[in-house]
C-alpha cells in the first residue's frame, strides 16, 4: 500500500474490513502479489474493495485485466458499488461516470482525475497507452504469462503494482510454477499467498471447523482439499516421483557450484554429466556430488541443464564446452542405447571422443528398480535441484514443461486408476538421465533385475573399469 492511512480511511467509508488472512496480502509491498484462493474465498472482493479501492486515491489510472472482458465483471461491479459509497451523489452530479455495459470494455471516471478501466488479454492492443498506477489481474490463472509480463512492463514507469488473483483450477502452467517460485525471494520482486475458503468468515463463521469445510476435507482427500479450498497447489497424483518436493524445504532449492580447496587453490568440485540423448528432447544434467548423512548428495546446480528438442550431440557438446564447469567434468553417464550405430557413429563414441580421457559409461538398467532407487534418494533429500532446472522439475510433475507437447513423467492410467508398474515414456528425458546417473553412482543392482548378459555395466567407452558379476 502506498498509504496505509488513506487505505484504512477508504475501507472504513466503503465498509470493508480486511480479516486476518487478507491483511498480509493487502499490506505486502512487493511489486507483484499473487493471491491463490479456494472456492468462495472472497477473491474478487479482496482484489476490488481491498486492493484497488485501498490504492485508488493515491493514483489516477488503474486497470482490471482478464483473459476476456467478462472475467473482469465481478471486480468491476464491486468497484462500482464502492465508488458509489465513496461518492454518494457522484453519479447525480456527474462527478462520477460509470460505464458498465453487459459486454465489452467498462470504465469508471471520477472527476476526470481517476480512471479505472477493464482490459482484455484477448486483444493485447488494449494493454497499451498511458502507464497505470496499478493493475488487478482477474482470474489470473487463466491468462497467459505474456499478459503478466505486459502488465509488469506497463506499471514500470510509475513504479506501480500488479495484483494477480485467481484459483488453481483450470489454470495455465505459470500460475502454479510461480506460486512455488514466489514463496521465496525472486527476480520479479513478487510474493505468493494462499487465501483459503474458510478465511471467508462471512460465509463460514466457524472457519476451518465449519461442518461443510470438514465434510469437503473427507470427500476430496487432503491433496484436492488443499488445492480447491486451501489455495495450495499439489502436483499431479499420477507422477512417478511422487516424493519429489518442490518447496525449498524439499528437493528444490538454490544450488550453486561447489568449490573445494586444493593446495591453497580453490577449484571446482568434480562434475558428472548424466545424459539422455533424443530428438524429441536432448537432456543433459550436470551434477556434483557431496557427502551426506544417508549417502552421497547429488547437487544439480544452477544453469547446469540442457533440455532442448531437435538438436544433435554436436550441439549438446558445444553447449557443455561453453560452460564454466566443463573443465571439471570427470565422468559421463549416458543411455545404453547410445552405443548403437544406426548407420553412423554411436552417440557414446561422439561424447567419448569430444572429452578424450573421460569415462563414458552406458549402463543397462532395470527401469522399475531404478525408479525405486531414485525414489529413495529423493525421499532422503539426496537429490537437490536448483530452480533453474526447468526441464527436470517439469518432468517431476512440479512445473510447466518448457517444450510444447511435453508434460511430466507419469504412470499409465486406465479408467482413472493408476497402474503402478507401467510408465508413460513420452516425457521422461531428464528423469531418465537422472535414473542412469544415480544407478551408476549407487552401484545398485537388485536381485532378479534384467541385466545384460555380459555384465551389469555392460559397456564402457574410455578408461577400463572392472567387470561386475551378475
Amino acid at each position: 500500500m502506498r498509504s496505509l492511512a488513506v487505505a484504512y480511511e477508504t475501507w472504513a467509508r466503503i465498509g470493508f474490513e480486511p480479516n486476518a488472512a487478507q491483511r498480509p496480502i493487502l499490506l505486502d509491498e512487493h511489486d507483484l502479489v499473487q493471491g491463490a484462493g479456494g472456492w468462495r474465498a472472497g477473491k474478487s472482493r479482496l482484489a476490488a474493495s481491498g486492493k484497488l479501492m485501498g490504492e485508488m486515491l493515491t493514483g489516477n489510472l488503474f486497470w482490471l485485466v482478464g483473459a476476456k472482458y467478462e472475467m473482469t465483471r465481478p471486480e468491476f461491479d464491486y468497484v462500482s458499488q464502492d465508488v458509489a459509497k465513496l461518492y454518494p451523489n457522484g453519479v447525480k452530479t456527474r462527478q462520477v461516470q460509470i460505464h458498465g455495459p453487459r459486454e465489452g470494455p467498462c470504465y469508471i471516471n471520477i472527476s476526470n482525475e481517476i480512471l479505472i478501466e477493464t482490459k482484455s488479454a484477448d486483444d493485447p492492443r488494449t494493454l497499451a497507452g498511458k502507464a497505470p498506477d496499478g493493475v488487478v489481474i482477474c482470474e489470473a490463472g487463466q491468462v497467459l504469462w505474456d499478459t503478466v509480463e505486459r502488465c509488469l512492463g506497463r506499471v514500470l514507469e510509475k513504479r506501480g503494482w500488479v495484483f494477480a488473483i485467481g484459483t488453481f483450477e483450470e489454470s495455465v502452467g505459470w500460475y502454479v510454477d510461480k506460486w512455488f517460485e514466489w514463496q521465496k525471494d525472486n527476480v520479479f520482486n513478487a510474493r505468493s499467498y494462499s487465501l483459503p475458503t474458510w478465511s471467508n468468515t462471512a460465509l463460514f463463521p466457524e472457519g476451518v471447523n465449519d461442518p461443510w469445510i470438514q465434510r469437503m476435507r473427507v470427500e476430496l482427500g487432503d491433496d484436492k482439499f488443499q488445492e480447491k479450498l486451501g489455495g495450495v497447489p499439489h502436483p499431479p497424483t499420477s507422477r512417478v516421483y511422487a516424493r519429489f518436493e518442490p518447496r525449498e524445504s524439499g528437493n528444490v532449492r538454490a544450488i550453486e557450484l561447489l568449490k573445494i580447496e586444493n593446495d591453497d587453490q580453490v577449484i571446482l568440485s568434480p562434475v558428472q554429466l548424466w545424459i539422455d540423448p533424443g530428438f524429441a528432447c536432448y537432456a543433459v544434467e550436470a551434477v556434483q556430488k557431496a557427502p551426506g548423512e544417508h549417502g552421497p548428495i547429488y547437487r544439480l546446480f544452477k544453469d547446469g541443464e540442457l533440455y532442448a528438442p531437435g538438436i544433435g550431440s554436436e550441439e549438446a557438446i558445444g553447449w557443455v564446452k561453453s560452460q564454466e564447469w566443463s573443465g571439471a567434468i570427470e565422468r559421463i553417464v549416458i543411455d545404453v542405447a547410445s552405443k548403437q550405430h544406426h548407420g553412423g557413429r554411436p552417440i557414446a563414441n561422439v561424447w567419448a571422443e569430444a572429452f578424450n580421457g573421460i569415462a563414458v559409461d552406458a549402463h543397462y538398467i532395470h527401469k522399475k528398480a531404478a525408479i525405486d532407487k531414485v525414489q529413495s534418494v529423493i525421499e532422503t533429500r539426496r537429490l537437490l535441484v536448483d530452480p533453474s532446472r526447468r526441464g527436470l522439475i517439469a518432468e517431476m510433475g512440479c512445473g510447466t514443461n518448457p517444450i510444447p507437447g511435453q508434460t511430466y513423467f507419469r504412470w499409465k492410467q486406465r479408467g482413472g486408476g493408476i497402474i503402478t508398474d507401467l510408465t508413460e515414456d513420452d516425457s521422461d528425458h531428464a528423469c531418465s538421465a537422472v535414473n542412469y546417473g544415480i544407478i551408476a553412482n549407487e552401484s545398485y543392482l537388485p536381485r532378479g533385475a534384467d541385466i545384460a548378459p555380459q555384465r551389469a555395466y555392460d559397456w564402457t567407452y574410455g578408461p577400463s573399469t572392472p567387470s561386475r558379476s551378475r
